[in-house]
């Protein structure tokens, strides 16, 4: 069995499930998913159930048999928990994967506890992720208009992302795409698309209008939440559609730009993911995408 600890938002589920998706696959384990930490987190919960993916929770007494074997207390648990079970990795290191799979091939359980931040990761099951990753309820019946707009235009998603980036510590260890990084990559697009229609997401609505000009065709979907007509995941998955991409340090954009089906699409990326250098995931950009100085 495979258990992965789900943790973080949307995105950062994602990447959990992604990794845990590509492992099943590989060793042909039943993958199941920990939500214990979510009953202790009052700022985040699970969301994936909005899509259509491979839902299977493992139970209390599974996390405790795999994560903590020996007990919690005993001298064996320590030395096991640091060489096998609790495998953790933000960005893409190779060795740890051939660790894991080494572990898988033998048959035998396994936890996993990390944020898995690179496409490398999964790959090779883009196919199968795009699948999984749809919506059960499906942005054509839900905001039409909107798809069609999308469709029938030189679309492009553009991403804000500041409030919870704004909070001291979340500052000093990611900080945020500032203004001058927008301004530079409309530039890009506008340079490279023909006649561009962009599809703003933002969580800072007033900054982004009064700090990022746009001078083409422009929608800010993220006003739609002023009357409660769009969902955070809704947004996400709007941005999806799009042909191009100008995403933040986030996850949350990163992902509509990967999963994005357009083979020609632009995407421009911040060339750094965190402002704390000992968070290195240099990895998490393919090399397709552009990549600008984020301040």
């Amino acid at each position: 069995m495979i258990i992965v600890n789900l943790k973080g938002g949307l995105g950062n589920q994602m990447f959990q499930y992604a990794l845990g998706r590509k492992l099943s696959l590989f060793s042909h384990q039943e993958f199941k998913f920990d939500l214990t930490g979510y009953e202790r987190n009052n700022f985040r919960s699970y969301g994936l159930g909005i899509f259509n993916v491979l839902e299977n929770f493992a139970s209390h007494e599974e996390v405790r048999k795999i994560k903590y074997p020996y007990g919690l207390l005993s001298k064996g648990w320590r030395g096991f928990k640091s060489k096998i079970l609790r495998i953790y990795s933000t960005g893409w290191k190779p060795k740890t994967i051939e660790k894991i799979e080494k572990k898988l091939a033998t048959g035998k359980d396994i936890y996993l506890d990390g944020y898995w931040q690179s496409y490398k990761y999964f790959e090779d099951i883009k196919d199968v992720l795009i699948k999984d990753f749809s919506l059960k309820i499906k942005l054509e019946e839900t905001h039409p208009e909107l798809i069609t707009k999308i469709a029938s235009t030189n679309s492009v998603a553009l991403s804000v992302r500041r409030t919870d980036y704004l909070w001291p510590k979340n500052l000093k260890s990611i900080g945020i795409c500032s203004a001058n990084y927008y301004k530079k990559a409309i530039k890009i697009i506008e340079a490279k698309v023909s006649d561009p229609f962009f599809f703003v997401i933002t969580d800072d609505l007033e900054w982004t209008k009064a700090n990022i000009p746009i001078n083409c065709s422009v929608i800010y979907v993220s006003e739609m939440r002023k009357n409660n007509t769009i969902t955070y995941y809704q947004e996400m998955m709007l941005m999806s559609k799009c042909q191009h991409h100008i995403i933040a340090n986030s996850s949350f954009s990163w992902w509509p730009a990967w999963l994005g089906k357009d083979l020609d699409k632009i995407v421009i990326a911040p060339d750094k993911w965190f402002t704390d250098n000992s968070l290195k995931i240099n990895d998490i950009v393919p090399s397709t995408w552009i990549k600008l100085p984020r301040d």
